[in-house]
């Protein structure tokens, strides 16, 4: 790494100007080098050879400042380092068009944003406004964009007033005198060399401007792309994961330091990249990431102790944080991938933006939705009624097309994440409803159930008209051409209930349906294949019980009877401890005509053979 040279003072300065034949610059030189007037000496720091080269004739004109620095250690070694800057002397149309139109863009985009920043200021959200990263980032635009514009601007008008100087150089040096030549050569080269210098520190300055202003429109444009779906995976990738890779990072950096550390003690002393603290960290990033190492170099310090810092580093940082990273990423991928529906693409967002174009007048935009939004609960239901409340100006067309949109990305959300949710939820939900009925018949049928609703008579329908949805009366004739054909109707869906009620429910139905198929079914499968799978453990802990000496035709064990639980709790319930006398646990105020013990229980046989006979025991 060579030193920044212009950490130091210039202390003596000379000029050779052109005007110098060859053989004085020769001597000029044999001076310096003499013991007399010597150029260097013991305590001399920093050496710099810099040169000015003008070439109208090349393209539009260059004009070039060389520069070479030497820095002289106190250690004996000498560092070298060369600049180079070079400018065009004359400015093309094209470039000049260029400019104007980038000013022109410059221009537009400082008045929009001006127009947010002032509607910001009266409705009193300036902080807010701020806050929120994409107007932040595109006022760091505009104020990039203005000053590399300056810088350019700044850069050609120096150039132009290097130009009129050369002219005035020029004109003044056929009618300067011989004698004095020198002397205005010399002059007129400070000027120029502090001209060109200042003019080197623009053009530096624009170029570093320009190179990283393409990373700030690269970050613009992913930032726009979250409004598409597809084209923001990336973008909503990282926001999504930012806090675990975060800490994630904190984490990868306390490690690497501490290696960073022991590599500059360890081999410092032999390789050049860790004999400091920044080669050290710039060796351990190329092991992180183009995973190379000079491992025989390494090894020359001590086998032993190489191995173990090689392989800690590569296992831990290399191996471990690298892919948990990776594995992050993914994770929150596929997270992001899954919001995705198939209304996600190019044509149906142009369509979409067309049809905001077509009612732009009318079209609300998602801000003001969100502030309307946000003065509600996070718990209230949000329907279209109530949503025309909060937004009055907002049309029917984008209430619709806003609906469509999140039921289309909560399916699809659900669907792709949790694909069995819905066959689940329907199972859990049958089960309970037979539950229910099941109890429902038994309290009934034990005189538990006291039916308070009076007896419906059944009404004998018409025999030649029908009640339509619609509350009028159309004349319908069966085949027989006297009696009507069953309607499935009004009158059927008040005895449907009762129908499932009646319903013998050891009796199974004819067609398996879908939830015992697809889901009830492959749940017992797996019950049962964990049953036989614990039946195998509890045969193998029999087989070793005997193995042992213990069991059932053996020894006691040697151990002894525990202590019999406490009673209080059921004693509480029923004093005689027979479950005959239970108490009814109610609320005070009311009362059980029958005790709980007098409900009947329902006996449940069993449909396998139990353990003790798979043992091979009564």
């Amino acid at each position: 790494s060579v030193p920044n040279v212009a950490n130091f003072a210039r202390l003596y300065q000379f000029f050779v100007p052109m005007s110098m034949t060859l053989q004085e610059v020769k001597d000029l030189l044999r001076d310096w080098q003499s013991e007399e007037t010597p150029l260097i000496t013991n305590t001399t720091i920093v050496l710099t050879i810099s040169f000015l080269a003008r070439n109208p004739d090349f393209q539009r004109g260059m004009l070039t400042q060389g520069e070479t620095s030497f820095l002289f250690s106190r250690g004996g070694t000498i560092y070298q380092e060369t600049h180079f800057s070079t400018m065009l002397l004359t400015t093309s149309r094209l470039v000049t068009l260029g400019l104007i139109v980038w000013g022109l863009i410059l221009l537009v985009f400082t008045l929009a944003s001006s127009f947010k920043l002032h509607a910001a200021i009266s409705h009193g959200d300036v902080c807010s406004y701020f806050m929120h990263f994409n107007n932040f980032w595109e006022w760091m635009l505009v104020v990039v964009g203005w000053t590399i514009m300056i810088l350019v601007l700044s850069e050609r008008f120096g150039v132009a007033k290097f130009n009129r100087q050369w002219e005035e150089y020029t004109n003044f040096r056929q009618s300067a005198s011989q004698i004095t030549i020198k002397e205005f050569d010399r002059s007129w080269l400070q000027k120029f060399e502090a001209s060109v210098r200042s003019l080197s520190m623009l053009d530096e300055l624009g170029q570093l401007g320009v190179a990283f202003y393409h990373i700030f429109l690269v970050f613009r444009i992913l930032m726009t792309s979250q409004g598409h779906p597809r084209l923001a995976i990336v973008v909503n990738t990282i926001s999504q994961g930012f806090n675990d890779l975060v800490h994630l990072f904190i984490v990868f950096c306390i490690i690497t330091i501490s290696f960073v550390f022991m590599g500059h003690i360890l081999f410092g002393t032999r390789m050049a990249p860790f004999s400091t603290i920044k080669g050290s960290l710039g060796y351990c990033m190329q092991i992180v990431l183009q995973r190379e190492y000079d491992n025989a170099t390494i090894q020359e310090v001590d086998y032993y102790t190489s191995f173990v810092w090689i392989a800690a580093f590569v296992i831990i940082v290399v191996l471990v944080v690298v892919n948990i990273v990776l594995a992050m990423i993914f994770d929150n991928y596929g997270d992001v991938t899954n919001q995705i529906t198939s209304r996600d693409t190019i044509w149906h967002t142009a369509r979409r933006k067309w049809n905001h174009f077509r009612h732009y007048n009318s079209w609300v935009s998602n801000s003001n939705i969100i502030r309307a939004l946000s003065k509600t609960s996070s718990s209230e239901l949000i329907t279209k009624q109530k949503l025309l409340q909060l937004i009055p100006q907002i049309t029917n067309e984008q209430i619709d097309e806003l609906y469509d949109t999140v039921k289309l990305r909560l399916v699809t959300s659900v669907v792709r994440t949790k694909k069995n949710i819905v066959p689940e939820a329907l199972a859990a939900i049958l089960i309970s409803v037979e539950d229910l009925r099941s109890g429902v018949r038994m309290m009934s049928k034990y005189g538990a159930l006291e039916d308070t609703k009076p007896k419906r008579s059944p009404s004998k329908p018409k025999p030649n008209s029908l009640v339509s949805s619609g509350g009028e009366e159309s004349d319908v004739q069966g085949e027989d051409g006297g009696e009507t054909a069953p309607l499935s109707g009004t009158i059927g869906a008040e005895t449907a209930d009762d129908q499932m009620l009646d319903e013998d429910s050891n009796i199974a139905p004819k067609v398996c349906p879908f939830w015992v198929k697809d889901g009830l079914v492959k749940h017992l499968h797996k019950r049962q294949a964990a049953m036989d799978q614990l039946f195998l453990q509890i045969q193998q802990i029999h087989t070793e019980i005997r193995k042992r000496g213990l069991g059932t035709n053996c020894d006691e064990i040697p151990l002894e009877e525990p202590e019999q639980p406490s009673r209080e709790g059921s004693k509480r319930l029923d004093p005689s401890l027979t479950g005959m006398n239970m108490k009814p646990m109610i609320s005070p105020g009311q009362e059980r005509s029958a005790p709980m013990a007098a409900m009947p229980r329902r006996a449940i046989a069993p449909g396998s053979f139990g353990v003790a006979k798979r043992f091979g025991r009564s």
